[in-house]
């Protein structure tokens, strides 16, 4: 579990420069930079840590292809459905991601989903969207977008639902860079990266490369890594923390501070996390 913490937290962080970095515009060359950066560091941490080149297996490239699709995928879908609603509405409908993990962990992983944890989960997407929707904001539903958030949503969760499937058959760190690398040259291939790629600032490369560092490989490996000892319906369950962590990070490096709505759906995130966890924590001390 503490790997899954790590993994919320290092994703807050990660908010923090890439939001300045994307703030200046020229989104798709940033998204390629920050897969890239992520794809070298993958590749040092396999290589150095491993002392051996990334095993290229059949089945290990298989995974991995199958990942990189989920990661392109959802990286673009992402892209669409800001264009498309308002901000607040994107960031609490990509939570859901919960709720995709759950009925495919069940489906596929054959893990068991109790009833306190769909009720965790719904305290916990509850919060998310007090957390991130303005009060009285006026949000415009556009079925495009909802489409292309949910698909983003479906493509982040299965990441870990895949990682949960090989995790014995593979290593994780090796797995990520090549499902990066993957990525990297689909997105190269288009049109719209190649040119936002001569537009990019020096302040931009640098805070999308510590984005880079924080976001897709220490909170994407951690998040791998905790596979190997919790079920992927559970570690995921940590993904509404996010915003929580957000709230003080922000408030560290930006200044802001919460208000009274950001303060109740971070409780509420928060008792959607740990419920399940205090009803798992009781079962086993009753047996």
């Amino acid at each position: 579990m503490l790997l899954a913490l790590l993994w919320a937290v290092c994703s807050a962080v990660f908010i923090v420069p890439y939001k300045v970095a994307v703030d200046a515009g020229h989104g798709a060359g940033l998204v390629f930079v920050l897969l890239l950066a992520a794809a070298c560091l993958n590749t040092g941490a396999s290589v150095g840590l491993a002392r051996q080149r990334i095993p290229t297996s059949r089945y290990a490239l298989g995974v991995a292809l199958l990942m990189s699709l989920f990661t392109v995928v959802g990286n673009w879908s992402s892209m669409q459905t800001i264009a498309e609603l308002h901000p607040a509405v994107v960031t609490a409908l990509l939570q859901t991601q919960v709720l995709y993990v759950a009925l495919v962990s069940y489906a596929v992983l054959k893990e068991r989903v109790g009833l306190s944890y769909w009720i965790g989960a719904s305290f916990a997407l509850g919060g998310v969207y007090v957390l991130r929707v303005p009060s009285g904001a006026a949000l415009g539903v556009s079925f495009a977008g909802l489409a292309f958030a949910n698909l983003a949503a479906f493509c982040f969760g299965m990441l870990h639902v895949a990682t949960r499937k090989s995790i014995s058959r593979i290593d994780p760190v090796s797995l990520n860079a090549i499902r990066l690398w993957l990525s990297v040259l689909a997105l190269a291939a288009l049109p719209a990266v190649r040119n936002d790629l001569w537009n990019l600032s020096g302040q931009q490369l640098w805070l999308t490369l510590l984005a880079a560092l924080l976001g897709p490989f220490l909170a994407r490996v951690a998040l791998m890594y905790s596979a190997h000892y919790i079920a992927a319906s559970r570690a995921i369950l940590l993904s509404p923390a996010t915003p929580v962590f957000a709230l003080l990070f922000s408030w560290m490096f930006l200044g802001t501070l919460p208000s009274t709505a950001e303060l109740l759906g971070s409780g509420l995130v928060l008792m959607g996390i740990f419920l399940p966890l205090l009803h798992r924590g009781a079962v086993s001390n009753a047996r």
